[in-house]
Formats: structure tokens, sequence, C-alpha cells
């Protein structure tokens, strides 16, 4: 034993106690704990307004009174924690004296005390088979608790959600776990099957759709919900005119998006939860340059007034930037670059007999570099056929983004190139959500001059597009 446990004996012999802590009232017999003053006082305001207040004492020690607590050794804890300078003599073995220790440790004012065992209850106590019993017990009643349940979800989110004590828990705590913003759940349509299983399962004086309703669908977000999912079975709980809303959403066209202006026009607007962000964030996958297919007249009737229009020549060296400010935190996973042709590669014949033409052979030009800031490299991970005049390469990297911050992605190409203009422009449209980006194209007139701005201009990329799925 260490030197402090050796005196933890001590202490717990009565030889070198100075207060005498005494658990429980009435008629049960009381349970009396030697303890420290100055161990006390110096750890907790608690303890030391008691010992100040009381006027009670047994031979040299001053008496505490304190009510009936449970797991009743947990007074016995809390004088080891205090006595041991912020540790334990032994280890928690018990999950309800964890839980016992956490509550007192608010009641008691040792914050110190409830940190510890809500790492222990996290690393120790917390499994998929025990989260909901914890939950449903403490979810509204300790912040600590409640805490560590939250960042247990943020690596079990899936795994809690399949097991069937979900289905027990209160009214009251489901919506709690729907509010949690640390579930890390990839499809909505699991928490809404999960939701309806449990209305199903509790239906009684109330039933199935006046649960489902009442208690989850405020907190469902049903616009997050993707065509391949099966959004069918929400027409047992939903109104006609909010299953609408949610079949029009998965299919985000033009076309529905003018259904849903008339519709809006002709019932009333529905809203379900604002928040429109997947419940797991998922990695950003960014496109430098929009898939915009080629319009047949440039391939046919390239006369120099379409090319004027419709094609730019990149410089010997030329350089595109795209910048934007994170709106949340993110990790950029993957970029895809439009490839242009070379100009030494480029004829009439070619446009007018090519179907496809080869990424990786000499015809097409890859980036001299790509990277994000000054560090980041993406590496390049495949190469795509799509028309005539560009191609695409997706390049890979991990790199985490904070909110706030400033991002700029550049690539580059060493050689004189050809570009369709439509593939350097993005159309702006305010009814879609999107990211601001400020897109810029750089020459130079020779090798060592300084880079010259060609094209300017702020762009908007929409979450719901192809291109750049959040």
């Amino acid at each position: 034993m260490s030197f402090s446990e050796k005196r933890l004996n001590l202490l717990n012999k009565g030889a070198i106690a100075d207060v005498q802590i005494i658990v429980g009232f009435g008629p049960s017999q009381p349970i009396k704990y030697p303890a420290s003053r100055v161990h006390l006082i110096s750890s907790s305001e608690y303890f030391k307004r008691l010992i100040a207040d009381s006027r009670e004492k047994s031979g040299k020690c001053i008496v505490v009174r304190l009510p009936a607590i449970q797991p009743a050794e947990v007074v016995r804890r809390v004088i080891e924690f205090t006595f041991l300078g912020g540790k334990m003599q032994t280890e928690l073995e018990d999950r309800a004296l964890c839980v016992g220790l956490i509550v007192a440790s608010e009641k008691y004012e040792l914050e110190e005390l409830g940190q510890y065992c809500k790492h222990v209850l996290l690393n120790k106590f917390l499994t998929v088979d025990s989260f909901w019993p914890i939950f449903n017990a403490f979810h509204d009643k300790h912040p600590l608790v409640y805490e560590a349940t939250q960042e247990f979800l943020a690596e079990n989110s899936e795994a809690v959600l399949k097991h069937g004590a979900m289905l027990t828990i209160s009214l009251q705590a489901l919506s709690a776990f729907l509010q949690d913003p640390n579930l890390h759940i990839y499809s909505e349509m699991k928490l809404v099957q999960a939701c309806m299983n449990y209305a199903f399962a509790n239906a009684g004086e109330e039933d199935a759709k006046s649960i489902f309703r009442r208690v989850a669908l405020p907190h469902l977000r049903l616009y997050n919900l993707e065509k391949e999912e099966d959004a069918d079975v929400l027409n047992v709980f939903l109104t006609e005119n909010e299953y609408l809303c949610v079949a029009i959403n998965m299919f985000p066209t033009e076309f529905n998006r003018i259904l849903e202006v008339v519709m809006y026009k002709l019932y009333n607007p529905v809203e379900f939860c604002s928040k429109k962000l997947p419940r797991k964030q998922r990695p950003a996958k960014v496109c430098f340059l929009p898939k915009v297919p080629i319009f047949t007249g440039h391939i046919f009737f390239l006369s120099r007034e379409s090319w004027n229009q419709n094609m730019i020549i990149g410089a010997p060296e030329t350089k595109f930037v795209l910048s934007f400010e994170a709106p949340r935190n993110m990790t950029i996973a993957e970029l895809q670059t439009l490839h242009p042709v070379r100009i030494s590669h480029f004829n009439i014949t070619d446009v007018r007999e090519s179907t496809f033409l080869n990424p990786v052979n000499s015809r097409w030009l890859l980036p001299s570099s790509v990277k994000i800031g000054e560090n980041t490299q993406f590496e390049l991970d495949e190469t795509e056929k799509d028309n005539i005049l560009l191609t695409w390469a997706t390049w890979k990297t991990s790199l985490q983004v904070n909110q706030g911050s400033q991002v700029t992605i550049e690539v580059c190409f060493d050689e004189p190139c050809l570009f369709r203009r439509t593939a350097l422009q993005f159309e702006q449209n305010v009814a879609f959500e999107g990211i601001h980006f400020r897109f810029k194209m750089f020459q130079r007139e020779k090798k060592n001059s300084e880079w010259l701005e060609v094209i300017g201009s702020v762009v908007n990329i929409f979450k719901d597009l192809s291109f750049f799925k959040v």
C-alpha cells in the first residue's frame, strides 16, 4: 500500500479522524463514518458549510449528519476519494454505486468525483445492453450521466437502436433520444422504423399513430430520406399532404420543385424537423467543376463565334482555385476534377468521330498538382469516362475542417489545354440551400510571371446535388 492508503486505513479505524459523518435519521440504525476535516473542507464547499455550522461533537470529532443515500456505500467512497486526493483505493465494480456517486457528486459539490465516475461509467459500465436502463432512468435527472450516454452514442448509435430494450423506455426518454445531437446514424429511415416499432409496442390507451406523431414526428428529419429508401411505410402515420411533401423531397428534380411550390399553394404548408443535416456528419465530397453535358452545337458547328463563346484555351500554366467557409465541422474525403483535352492532341476530326476517349492516355491532361491549402496533397484514386471533351478523376484525402475556417482548393495544369466554358460556371438558384464558393481561374503570361486572374466569380454548390454530398 502507498503511504496515503496506509493513512486511509488509520482514518477508517478512527485513529486520525476529527469528523464523524452520521448517515440516516429516524428508527433505522444510522451508519457512522470517520473522516478528515481538512480533506473534506478542501474538496467540497458543501462539507465546509456543514462542518462550520455543526454544533454537535462526539469526543474529539465534529459530528455531521447526512440524509440516507443509496447505495449506502456512497458516503464511504466519497470520504475515500477526498482523502486520497482524487482517486479510489479500489476500483468501482458496481454500476449502481458508480451512478450513485455521480448523483452524490452534484449534491456534495464534488466536481472532480463526478468527472471521475463519469469516465468509469462510460468506459466500464455503459454497454449496448445497459444503455437503455441507464438512459431511461437518468436522461433528465443528472447531466453527467446524460453526457456519458451522449459520448457512448457517438460510437454505438446504430447498435443501441437495434436493441429490444428500446421498446420499454418512457415516452420522455424516446423524445430525448431523438433530440440527442450525437446520434451517428447514416439513414434517417432506421430511426423512423425504430420509432414505428416503438409506437406499435406501446400502443394501449393511446394508439400507435398518436404516439408516433406526438413523440417521434417532431424530431424525425424526414427531409433527409433518400430516394432509394422505402417511404411507403410512413403512409400509416402521415397525412396525405405530409406524405406528398416527403415523397417530393426524395426526388429533388426541377420538375418536383415546381410541384412542391404548386402543392404549397393548394394545401397548407407542412413543417417537419427543421434540421436537414444527416445525423452522422458524412464526409464531404467536392466536385471542382460541375458535370455539364456538352452541347451538340459545340461538336458539329465549331465556328469562330462558337469557339469564342463556348471554349476556353488554358495557357501553359493554368490554376483553378475554389474557396469556401466551412458551415460546420466536416471531413473532406474526396475531390472530383475535370480534365481538359491537351491542345496538341485536339482537332476537328477527333471531336466528330470520337465517342469516348481514354482518360489515361496522352490525349487527356491530368493536373500537375491538386491540394487543399498549403500541405494537403490529394492522391489519385480512379478516372472516369464521360464525354468527348472532358473526363473526370477522383482524388482521395482526409482533411478535418473546423466550422468557420476558410478552405482553399487548388488544381494546377502545366501544359496548354482546352476547356468548355460551361465547365467553368455554376448556376445559382436560391431555392436550394447550399454553400457559397468563390471560384477563380489564373494563368501565367510567361513561365515565371505572376498569376493573373482570368475568371472570378462567387458560385453556389448545393447540398442536394450529386457533386457535393454532405
